[in-house]
């Protein structure tokens, strides 16, 4: 483990700086978990069928559809995959099936024009959405992440690595902090879709959702995973949310810009 710290952080001198900061701003969400009690928990489908109004049966066909496409992917790449697991004992760092499934069939129904993610590690989220919007025939993904000190999986690999070619035509990626990058990205632009996955922290997730509200269009969908890490997700959701959702065992959580 500590070999790899080391590598990671002569491959990214910077992020040495990030990584303590994040633990220090993790070290004070215990200050922030007063509303995570009234979460509204829900099903994987029932996420879906709120934010995008699709049936059950739809969510279990994108199901099916993510579930063949993502190991599709997997399966181009099966050598270098395994290998790089196994170093270390590390595990791959990206979101669940269940997660990505969920993230298909909304983007697949609400047809975003511009969507924002900011957190990309592995890649399952940003394949998911990738796929999704290749099926819609439109739509561009800006996603945003950092390799860290505390991703040692990534050192060898690029943020999204496993997003297959045929997909990063509607991707665009930045590398560096969302605060940094993060304004100037959504300067003039509206968001239909926005995804937060990069650093959990309650300053962190209040500011990215806060910014992120400031430049979407009306009935923009909001979605973050690990939503019950702390109030930030919540706070958002009852100023600017027309009613939200949260899953019950990913905590995957998403509301409409209210009108």
């Amino acid at each position: 483990m500590l070999r790899q710290l080391v590598r990671s952080v002569v491959r990214h001198p910077t992020s040495i700086l990030h990584y303590a900061r994040e633990r220090f701003a993790y070290s004070q969400d215990r200050k922030h978990r007063s509303l995570v009690g009234r979460a509204v928990i829900s099903s994987h489908a029932q996420l879906v069928g709120f934010l995008a109004g699709a049936s059950e049966e739809e969510f279990l066909q994108a199901k099916r559809t993510i579930g063949s496409s993502f190991a599709s992917a997997l399966a181009r790449q099966t050598e270098a995959y395994s290998t790089f697991t196994r170093q270390g004992g590390f595990t791959p760092s990206h979101i669940s099936l269940a997660d990505a499934c969920a993230l298909y069939a909304i983007v697949r129904h609400t047809k975003p024009d511009f969507a924002v993610e900011t957190g990309v590690s592995d890649g399952m989220s940003t394949l998911s959405i990738l796929l999704a919007l290749r099926e819609n025939k439109s739509g561009i993904l800006q996603s945003i992440d950092l390799p860290a000190v505390g991703k040692p999986q990534l050192i060898d690999r690029q943020p999204g690595w496993l997003v297959p070619e045929d997909l990063r035509g509607r991707w665009r990626l930045a590398l560096g902090q969302s605060k940094r990058l993060l304004p100037a990205i959504l300067e003039g632009r509206n968001i239909d879709f926005f995804l937060h996955d990069s650093e959990h922290s309650y300053s962190t997730m209040k500011w990215e959702l806060s910014l992120a509200i400031q430049h979407s269009r009306k009935g923009a969908l909001i979605c973050c995973d690990d939503a019950l890490t702390n109030d930030a997700f919540l706070e958002t959701a009852i100023q600017h949310g027309a009613g939200w959702a949260i899953t019950n065992d990913t905590a995957l959580g998403g509301f409409k810009v209210a009108d």
